[in-house]
C-alpha cells in the first residue's frame, strides 16, 4: 500500500491522493480486525451456551457487549437452527 502511495507520488498525483490511499488501506485493516472480533464473540457465545445456562447480563459482561447484542446473537443462533432454550430462571443455553 505504501508502495502504491509512493508510486502515485512519483506520478505527480500529490500528497492528498497518496494520503487518501493510505487512509483507505488503514480503514480496511480496521474492518478486518472488527470482523475477527465479531466472529470470536459469536464462537465464544456458542461455547458458553453449550456448557451451562447463562444469564443475558452475565454473557454481556463476559463478552464486553450490550445485552441487546446478546439478544441479537441468540436470535441469529435460532435462525441458524441452533436449539436455543431459556430455563425458568431466564438463563439461556443451547440444547444438544
Amino acid at each position: 500500500m505504501v508502495a502504491c502511495a509512493l508510486f502515485l507520488w512519483d506520478l505527480g498525483c500529490g500528497w492528498l491522493h497518496c494520503a487518501w490511499l493510505v487512509v483507505l488501506f488503514l480503514h480496511q485493516i480496521q474492518r478486518v480486525a472488527m470482523n475477527q472480533r465479531k466472529i470470536y464473540r459469536v464462537l465464544k457465545l456458542i461455547q458458553l451456551l453449550e456448557v451451562k445456562p447463562r444469564s443475558v447480563n452475565g454473557m454481556s459482561r463476559y463478552l464486553g457487549i450490550s445485552e441487546r447484542s446478546i439478544y441479537r446473537y441468540l436470535k441469529l443462533f435460532q435462525k441458524l437452527e441452533y436449539n436455543v432454550k431459556r430455563d425458568i430462571y431466564y438463563k439461556y443455553f443451547i440444547e444438544k
